[in-house]
């Protein structure tokens, strides 16, 4: 049903283990999903695991000599996706969660091309780079922009969030559905979503979430502008967006 697309790089050693417990409970509770992995160097030990998992490998060694900032964006590169399956980008260490699940399948259902969710008020950027999806159709989309690549500074940490909302946001916001428990853009179209009881933060490593209050950011141009430094200028409550729907979990 999803294409799950992962990167490790630099020291992985400490990521891989969490990688194979997201796709341990991914299998146990999703059917028919395939598992990419992109890297730029795998030990042989490391490579045989993923694969005894069924995971596909890409190793992209003509990035060996990249920046870690630039290899994040090594998850949006080409997979081997006969099936079409919607692609889902997300981190090796963030473990995926039935309310992610839950907002995954609604977007399937939906019009949308897109997915984006944000589930923390750390969560400023337009387009959170491990909390991402698209369908399949539309990958040749986003492969046009991963051309410039090599023209961006990506010198500091988040730079591959500041590339995908330079260069791939305002022209794919309408086609997006964001699922949002705490920050907003204009114009946007979202789902907002709450829970009742404590849960694991999706993309936020662990933590808890109980917050129920949505805020507003700058508009992405002066954001833009920013560098996407202004994230302390939002104001409480959505505003000039489009809620199309509000999610309780339990």
């Amino acid at each position: 049903m999803f294409a799950f697309n992962f990167v490790l790089f630099g020291d992985y050693s400490k990521y891989i283990d969490k990688l194979i417990m997201n796709i341990n409970w991914i299998n146990k509770n999703i059917d028919n999903c395939t598992f990419h992995v992109n890297c730029v160097l795998l030990l042989n030990k490391d490579v045989k695991r993923l694969k005894k998992m069924g995971c596909r490998i890409y190793i992209r060694d003509n990035f060996s000599k990249c920046r870690n900032t630039k290899l994040m964006l090594l998850r949006y590169f080409p997979i081997n996706n006969p099936e079409n399956y919607p692609v889902l980008i997300r981190d090796a260490d963030s473990l995926v969660t039935k309310e992610e699940i839950f907002m995954i399948n609604h977007w399937i259902k939906s019009r949308y091309s897109f997915m984006v969710i944000r589930d923390s008020i750390a969560h400023t950027m337009p387009i959170m780079g491990g909390l991402f999806g698209y369908k399949a159709q539309f990958f040749e989309f986003i492969e046009q922009y991963l051309q410039s690549i090599d023209e961006y500074p990506f010198d500091d940490y988040g730079a591959d969030q500041k590339f995908l909302s330079d260069n791939l946001y305002v022209k794919i916001r309408n086609q997006t559905l964001f699922y949002t428990s705490s920050i907003t853009f204009p114009y946007e179209n979202f789902v907002s979503f709450s829970s009742k009881t404590e849960r694991l933060t999706i993309g936020g490593y662990g933590t808890k979430n109980l917050s129920n209050d949505l805020y507003t950011m700058l508009p992405h141009s002066l954001f833009k502008l920013l560098r996407y430094k202004g994230s302390s200028l939002k104001i409480k409550g959505a505003y000039f967006g489009n809620c199309i729907e509000k999610l309780i979990f339990e």
